[in-house]
This record gives structure tokens, sequence and C-alpha cells, in this order.
């Protein structure tokens, strides 16, 4: 037990309660995790390796009853206000290193021939298989550890990790969950422009065009060519594997303001979606006509 946890558990050290927040930002989340996907659980995993004694359980609280004032995001950097105990909020700051432009070019270039993952970004789930490519090139996006987190807060706090900065952890675990895009977004790039960047890659080859070899399948060539009017070889498409992402677009709104029903919304709907999917699929696959699919 570090000396701070052994004088956070002293009889005589009452801490003091925060302030009432009115409109504060309140965590989705009522209990249990913040978000279920493999990618927002190594990011929580990240905080939890620093050992802040019971500071990551008052900063879930505090996510959760809404004592964050404001959360901006910006290219690199998270930037919020929490309110304490004291009159005014204490500023918080959570930074990841950054890519330059130049890194972020030659990424996109070599995604060209990789539509499927980056399909499945824009659905709303990150492969696993893009991470660690994304680590092959040296430009992860998660972090490995805290000790690649610069985290900042005002408030009187020595500690690495306070339930200021946990709390807005915690929110971000959240939107990340929603929209791993975001990924990109804290470690240099707008979700604009790498839209941009992909576009152009897949313009324009990454390499020269040769013949495939035996273990090089023409898909990355075919890809690049295709919004100069090359047919894609469907064989890039593969088995269609499920993404495991419910409905992305309700995630990414989070819940709805004047829903009255007994269970969330986007439960109600799952059946509807999963029929549409199923008639979809089907319909992609030519084993029903545009008509049988919408009846």
């Amino acid at each position: 037990m570090s000396d701070w946890d052994d004088f956070e558990n002293r009889r005589w050290w009452t801490p003091q309660k925060p302030r009432a927040v009115e409109g504060g930002i309140r965590a989705h989340s009522t209990r249990g995790g913040f978000g279920d996907h493999w990618w927002t659980q190594q990011w929580i995993r990240v905080l939890e390796s620093v050992r802040v004694g019971s500071r990551l359980e008052r900063g879930a609280r505090y996510a959760r009853m809404g004592h964050v004032v404001t959360l901006r995001m910006e290219a690199g950097a998270a930037s919020a206000e929490v309110q304490g105990s004291r009159p005014k909020p204490y500023r918080v700051r959570i930074e990841l290193p950054a890519y330059p432009a130049a890194k972020w070019q030659n990424l996109a270039a070599e995604l060209a021939g990789h539509a499927a993952w980056t399909a499945r970004l824009l659905n709303g789930d990150l492969p696993r298989e893009l991470e660690e490519f994304c680590q092959s090139r040296g430009m992860a996006l998660l972090p490995a550890s805290a000790k690649e987190v610069r985290s900042d807060c005002s408030c009187p706090d020595e500690a690495l990790i306070c339930k200021h900065i946990g709390a807005i952890w915690m929110l971000l675990a959240e939107e990340i969950d929603r929209d791993p895009l975001l990924l990109f977004r804290l470690r240099g790039i707008e979700r604009d422009e790498l839209m941009k960047l992909l576009h152009r890659g897949n313009e324009t080859p990454s390499r020269p065009e040769a013949p495939p070899s035996a273990q090089e399948p023409a898909r990355s060539l075919s890809v690049a060519r295709f919004w100069q009017g090359t047919a894609i070889d469907q064989a890039i498409f593969g088995d269609l594997p499920e993404s495991g992402v419910f409905s992305p677009p309700l995630q990414r709104l989070g819940p709805f303001p004047f829903w009255q029903g007994g269970e969330p919304l986007e439960k109600q709907l799952r059946p509807v979606y999963e029929q549409a999917a199923r008639h979809g699929l089907r319909w992609w696959m030519g084993e029903e006509t545009e008509g049988e699919a919408s009846s």
C-alpha cells in the first residue's frame, strides 16, 4: 500500500463532497463497465494499471453523477472542466502522442489494400487486425501504458491520476466505445482529413503495378483502381464476418432523450435490424430478389 493509500484510509481524513452541477455531462453507464468492445476494455486497462487507490472508483462516480461540466476533443487531446468541492471547476487535459501528417499519408496509402478494415471502421467496429497493422507502422491507436498518456489537472492532488482525470477517462471510454474513429482524432488527425486521405489512397496505387505473386493476390491493386472504373475483385470481401457491433448509428447518438419504453430503444429495435441485415445479406448474395427483401 502506498503512503497516499494509507493516508486515504485514516479515519481523521474526511473527503469533501463535490458541488452539485446542473446540466453536467453524465455517463450513459449507471453501473458496471463503461463499454463492451475490446478496444474500450484495453483503454480502461491502461488507467487501471496505475495504482491510485480509490481514485478511479470516485472518478467513475463523478462521471455517472454528471460532475463533468464541459468536455472538448481536438486533434491530439481532450480537455474538460470537472466540478469538485471548490467553487471553480478544475481544468483537466489528457494528451496522446500525435502522429505527423506525413505518417498519416503513408498509412492511408497502405490501407488502400484493406477496404474491409475501413468498411468495418466506418460501421463502428475497430478490427484487431487494423490496430496490429498500425502498431507495426509505429502508429498504434491505443496507448500501451499510462506512460504514453500526458494528463494534467488543476486540483491540488499530486497523484499521477486524480479522480477528475479518471472521470474524463471513463467518459472518453464511452465515446470511443460508440465511435472508435475518435481514437484517430486523439492521435492527431480529424475524421474529415482521414477520410480524404483514405479516398486519395484508393485513387493512387500504393506501389507500382506488377503481376501479382502467388502469395499476394491482386486485391490491393484492384481496390486502388476502383475509383478509376476498374471492377473490384469479389474475393476482397472474404466471408463477410459479423462485425460484433449492433446498430452503430444508434450507439453513437446515445440514449434517445424522449424514449419512455422500459428497455433501451436500440434493444427494442434489435429484431428489426437483425431481420433487415439477414434480408440484405441474402439479397447481396443473389439468394432473393429486391421485392422479396422488402416484403
